[in-house]
């Protein structure tokens, strides 16, 4: 199996991702038992422990209907002999299968949260419609035990690749490990004997990077990028569609002066704007907005022909881009 990975870092500083993933039906290994592709590592530098950065309370998971459950920690079981078998979310939370997304923000001492956000439908995500754990139709996600600790492949002096390689805290202060707080994916055999291959060019979405400060603003974040606002032009002159994998307004057809409305659903985060294949210098652009949101200035850059448009804010109300020819 082949795949490609693209990752967007938008101006505001959190990142899209789109995984996209051409199976294969080679000999070498047999079929697939496992389709993981998240995980949440953080490397510890050597002199690190992740008892120093990473809270007890280590992860909250929740979604946009305001569900959510905290993931606890206890700093006691770090490198126990015996750690804590696996845990499920699907399991611990008893609801989060029928979730229709699901965010998790990590929770660091002394450093901005971090999250990580994914859908769990069929068409963005696309999975076994049956969860090994709980029966469910859901991507599994797995929670680590905890503050784990493993010896980071390839810091280590070895040249063999082996996935986990327990690490001691001796080995904090000898050099690099790592600890994961939570992973998953679309399919695991887990002995069920189960053949399953995601659809030719199958596509997988997430957003991640620093979590805003509140709950609600990271739920407002997400939402925006799952539920785009509606983008029209009203003199119907322009090609407009959005790309999740980018998290980016796509303009086509634009000329030396355009307005488009735009009308969140119902909130749209910081959004931006490409208008591709154009022909001028760096336009003069303006936000026309209503109601009580404040005045805006957008980031306009241009790189080759096509022109990006970075508007910073959280907008609920309608409003209009403007762009009105190039500047001198």
């Amino acid at each position: 199996t082949i795949g490609r990975e693209e990752h967007t870092i938008h101006p505001s500083g959190c990142v899209a991702r789109r995984l996209l993933i051409f199976p294969g039906y080679g000999e070498y290994g047999g079929p697939a038992k496992v389709w993981e592709n998240f995980e949440t590592i953080f490397l510890n530098p050597p002199g690190v422990s992740p008892v120093d950065y990473l809270e007890e309370r280590v992860a909250t998971f929740m979604n946009l209907n305001g569900d959510s459950w905290d993931f606890i920690w206890e700093r006691e079981k770090f490198c126990a002999k015996d750690p804590s078998p696996w845990r499920y979310l699907c399991t611990e939370t008893k609801t989060s299968s029928g979730w229709d997304e699901i965010i998790v923000r990590i929770h660091l001492k002394g450093y901005p949260d971090v999250f990580a956000a994914f859908p769990q439908d069929q068409e963005r995500f696309p999975h076994h419609e049956v969860c090994p754990e709980c029966g469910g139709d859901h991507p599994l996600v797995f929670l680590w035990h905890d503050y784990a600790l493993w010896l980071h492949w390839p810091c280590y002096s070895s040249t063999d690749f082996i996935v986990a390689r327990d690490a001691k805290p001796e080995d904090i202060q000898a050099g690099w490990t790592h600890s994961s707080v939570t992973s998953g994916g679309p399919f695991y055999d887990f002995g069920r004997d189960i053949v399953w291959n995601p659809r030719e060019e199958a596509a997988w979405y997430f957003l991640y990077g620093l979590a805003p400060e509140t709950d609600e603003e990271l739920r407002n974040l997400v939402r925006s990028w799952l539920y785009p606002a509606l983008v029209e032009d009203p003199s119907n002159g322009l090609s407009v569609s959005y790309d999740l994998g980018r998290m980016v307004y796509v303009l086509d057809n634009t000329g030396p002066a355009c307005t488009v409305n735009v009308q969140p659903s119902p909130v749209v985060v910081s959004p931006l704007f490409e208008c591709r294949n154009w022909a001028g210098g760096i336009p003069e652009v303006l936000v026309v907005t209503e109601g009580n949101e404040p005045e805006v200035v957008p980031q306009v850059d241009l790189a080759g022909d096509r022109l990006f448009i970075y508007i910073p804010g959280t907008f609920t109300n309608r409003w209009q881009l403007k762009i009105e020819g190039s500047r001198p």
